[in-house]
């Protein structure tokens, strides 16, 4: 390595003396390595887990803080985090905290900092040589190709192409592959927070009515919330051209003037979803964007059309009654054993949707979604019966419960209710999220627990009659 060589390494340096990160950064960037800064373990730590670097370098004085050890960081813990340590003659002493921990050495300030750096990012480069000699190899020519005289250039260009096309297919394959899992906001967001050169993104999609653009929270450090925006009127055919330019100038506000347009399209002639990115020049550089937007909205509509489309599925879907009888079968036959029920309870979905009549809550779509989700979840050999407004059940076999009952439960934990409200802003805060249990598989266990769901519905309706008789009485009088 030397200091013309460009190297793709990420670092991260935990460093609370900012002059000796400032010594160490500067090496770095001879290297052509600019490293992330940080001066607590506790911002490191969080930010390390979600985007691994390819080296950390740390003070030694750094390794706790309070009650936090930089030895029992999960990455660390499974030999996945290479480290190296930063010492002075003063601190020495500390080394032997080190010496039990997975290292690429050490760096003593009294010392040569350019050579001691010099050797530990040539160690660690060779090593993601070994890793994936195929992949490195293959940029190296690409880089090659790019220096070479004009007609190479040519060639190269065409080759180039060939490989964003490759590029953004494999991603958006990986799209699909999120999808089997989550919603897909939730797979787009995930797909989006593993691509390295992806800043920052956010996104507007249409609401339910067409009236408004609205944007709904992703789980990710990179995700920025946009404001609410009314339309104007009902974008039957997607968000028209004057309001794409209208929602354009809200997010150069906050992702700034450089920011990338993605537009994912439904059944509309127009986008449905308008995704923004805020990129590095090299990883557009990997993207063919006409493909992306095409593959992303089949990947949409694809989606759409599962969650709305009545499920062709081998999964059996009971009534009531049927569901109920063939418990009480099972529980007859002495095969409890072989079987797990699961009680997904959305009472305080229904709550929520109560006390705020004024925001319509879209319950066909919503069901849909949930009921096509838990099927395939389920699985085949499983019955699913929905009962009533707040209840579905499920029997699964007794070998596969344990899985299933994470996944599902994983699922409806993440699921964004607040989207199928008319105004999901005002209803962002609420929890909305099912319960979810085990329920023993007998008849009685069954009934028992829609029992306890409707025992606050025999209420409401008991204080209701009662206030009728009182109402009818004064009348009568």
């Amino acid at each position: 390595m030397t200091s013309n060589t460009k190297k793709e390494l990420s670092v991260a340096l935990l460093f609370s003396d900012i002059k000796k990160a400032r010594d160490i950064s500067e090496v770095l960037r001879e290297f052509k390595i600019f490293a992330h800064f940080y001066q607590d373990l506790d911002t490191f730590w969080v930010d390390v887990k979600n985007e691994k670097p390819d080296l950390a370098i740390v003070d030694i004085t750094n390794m706790s803080q309070d009650e936090l050890l930089l030895k029992n960081h999960p990455f660390i813990v499974e030999k996945i985090l290479p480290l190296a340590f930063y010492y002075s003659e003063e601190t020495e002493a500390l080394l032997s905290s080190t010496y039990n921990l997975l290292h690429y050495g050490y760096i003593k300030e009294e010392l040569n900092l350019r050579g001691q750096i010099l050797q530990i990012l040539n160690r660690r480069e060779e090593d993601i040589k070994n890793l994936d000699g195929r992949i490195y190899l293959e940029q190296r020519v690409s880089r090659l190709r790019k220096q070479n005289a004009q007609t190479i250039a040519a060639v190269s260009n065409i080759k180039s192409s060939t490989s964003n096309y490759e590029w953004t297919i494999n991603s958006v394959a990986k799209l699909d592959e999120y999808l089997t899992q989550k919603d897909y906001f939730s797979a787009l967001g995930q797909l989006l927070d593993g691509i390295r050169g992806v800043r920052k993104y956010s996104f507007y999609e249409l609401s339910p009515k067409k009236t408004k653009l609205v944007t709904h929270a992703v789980f990710s450090l990179k995700f920025l919330s946009l404001p609410d925006l009314a339309t104007g009127q009902e974008q039957t055919e997607g968000a028209e051209s004057l309001v794409q330019d209208m929602a354009y100038q809200v997010v150069r506000e906050v992702l700034g003037p450089e920011v990338k347009t993605v537009k994912i399209k439904g059944k509309g002639i127009n986008p449905e979803i308008l995704l923004y990115l805020d990129i590095d020049e090299e990883a557009s550089a990997q993207i063919s964007w006409s493909l992306l937007e095409m593959l992303l909205s089949a990947s949409y509509l694809r989606s759409n059309t599962e969650k709305t489309n009545p499920l062709i599925s081998s999964v059996p879907t009971f009534s009531a009654w049927d569901f109920v009888g063939k418990v009480d079968d099972i529980q007859r036959s002495g095969a409890v054993d072989k079987y797990r029920i699961f009680h997904i309870s959305f009472a305080q979905l229904v709550g929520v949707v109560k006390n705020n009549e004024k925001n319509k809550f879209f319950w066909a779509p919503s069901f849909k979604e949930i009921l096509n989700e838990v099927q395939k979840l389920a699985g085949i050999k499983s019955i699913v019966c929905p009962m009533g407004i707040k209840s579905i059940f499920i029997m699964v076999e007794a070998d596969a419960a344990e899985a299933k009952y994470n996944n599902l439960k994983n699922y409806l934990e993440k699921f964004p209710f607040y989207r199928y409200f008319e105004d999901a802003a005002q209803i962002s805060t609420k929890d909305l999220r099912p319960s979810m249990r085990l329920v023993s598989p007998s008849a009685n266990n069954v009934l028992r627990h829609l029992e306890q769901e409707f025992e606050g519905l025999d209420k409401a309706i008991e204080i209701a009659s009662q206030r009728a008789a009182q109402i009818m009485s004064r009348t009568q009088v």
